[in-house]
Parts: structure tokens; sequence; C-alpha cells
């Protein structure tokens, strides 16, 4: 940011969207670090809230719904490191020449638009909680609860549909999940639910009329799925892709 907001360009186009006239200088790096260690998060958040709910109202995000769900994606990522421990029970490994590395990882809900933009509505902080060694699987886990209910306080009437990785293909997910009336995709692998997946597998090869074959000029996609999987309480429909190449030779699907 240091050196784009020199730009003409970037001084015209934050004038125009804080509507001011005559503007010949921008804030420098350093001074919105300063601000921004003086904010609260809780200000922060309330701030990203109020934004997309104005787009929301505004229906700017309307052609982003699938069906009338907002998608949603929920993932971690680790943002930062530092030297010595800047809070306590922060994420940290231990290097190869000894030293202790301390990181920031946050577990991250982005609405996602076809248009690769993604726009971030809440956010929860992962910690050791009570590993002596950082577990990024079990800390998502833990924290994905947290994060769920803080983005229904956020959003408590918004319809969401959360898109998920095959860490949270699993009973309690869907649980929190249906307790929010929210839909929800979850990549599900083999090793998720080790009973369930082979089962999903029979059910597809009975339910011959769920196929659907689409060929573009370069590859076939070959979708078969299995509607109302038993898991708990819940019947949820699983959807394979089996997709092939023209150059490749054709191999038997479900």
């Amino acid at each position: 940011m240091r050196f784009e907001r020199l730009a003409d360009a970037f001084v015209h186009n934050l004038a125009k969207l804080c509507t001011q006239h005559g503007l010949d200088t921008v804030a420098d790096p350093d001074t919105l670090a300063y601000y921004s260690e003086h904010a609260s998060v809780g200000a922060i958040e309330k701030l990203l809230v109020s934004m997309t709910v104005r787009l929301i109202r505004m229906k700017a995000l309307d052609p982003f719904r699938l069906y009338e769900y907002f998608p949603i994606a929920i993932d971690g990522s680790q943002i930062c490191t530092f030297d010595t421990e800047p809070w306590p029970q922060c994420p940290h490994r231990e290097l190869s020449n000894g030293t202790i590395q301390y990181f920031a990882y946050v577990l991250d809900a982005k609405l996602l638009t076809p248009c690769g933009m993604a726009l971030s509505l809440a956010s929860e902080m992962l910690t050791n909680e009570g590993n002596q060694v950082f577990d990024k699987q079990d800390c998502e886990l833990k924290a994905f609860p947290r994060l769920v209910e803080k983005l229904h306080a956020l959003f408590p009437r918004t319809p969401f549909c959360l898109l998920l990785d095959g860490l949270y293909a699993n009973q309690n997910a869907i649980r929190l999940i249906e307790t929010k009336r929210w839909k929800y995709i979850i990549t599900f692998k083999e090793g998720s639910m080790p009973e369930r997946f082979p089962e999903a597998l029979a059910l597809a090869r009975i339910q011959n009329e769920n196929r659907l074959t689409v060929t573009h000029p370069k590859r076939t996609q070959c979708f078969s799925w299995a509607e109302q999987l038993p898991i708990a309480e819940f019947t949820p429909n699983v959807l394979f892709c089996h997709e092939q190449s023209h150059q490749q030779q054709p191999s038997d699907f479900v």
C-alpha cells in the first residue's frame, strides 16, 4: 500500500469512494497502522457487518446467491509470525534451529463470488487450547463453533450456505449448522466418515436415475448422487463427479 498510494488513480478512487473533493494527500500506512492498533476488535467487526448489511439491503450481492443463500467459505490460515509470545496460548512451533516461533492463525468466514471477490464477514483466532503442540485440525474444529455463533450473532436473519472442507464432515458440525437453519456444502472424503462413504457409493449405484453427463469442449463430467444418506438424525445428499479429459481413455464410473 505504501507504493500504491502514490499513484494518482489511488487518490482519485479514494476521493470518489469518500465523496471528497480536492483530495491531494492520503494517510501514510504507518498512520493507518497506529490508528488500527487503537481501534477495538469489536469496532472493526461492526464496521465489516455494517458495510456487508448495506450491500445486502442494496441487493448488490443478490447475483452471488446460491438460490436464496449467500455462499460462505470457512477455512483457517496463518497470517503473521512473532519472535516472542504476543498473547497467552498463542500457537507456536519449534524450528529446526531450536528456536520457538509464534504465529497468528485465524479461522475466517468469507462471502464468495464467482468473479473472485471475497468479503470478510467474521474471524476467530485459533489457540493451542490445551495442546502441547499446535494441531491445526483440532484447533480449527474447536474454533468453528465460536465462529458460527459469532456469524449468527452478527447476521441473525441472513441465509448462509457454508462451504467447508472435509475436516467438517462430521455430526457435530452438521448439527451446529442445522440449528442455525443454514445450508452447507462439505467436501466428502473417504476418510472423513469411513462407514458412511461406502454406503453413499452403494446408494448412488442403487439410485440409477440420479445420473447426469455434461460434455465440454475439452472434458466430460459425469455426475452421480445419492439422496438421503443417513448420518445421525440428518439425511444429506452426496454428489460424486468424475471428470475426464478427452485425451484420456474412458474408465468405469459409479
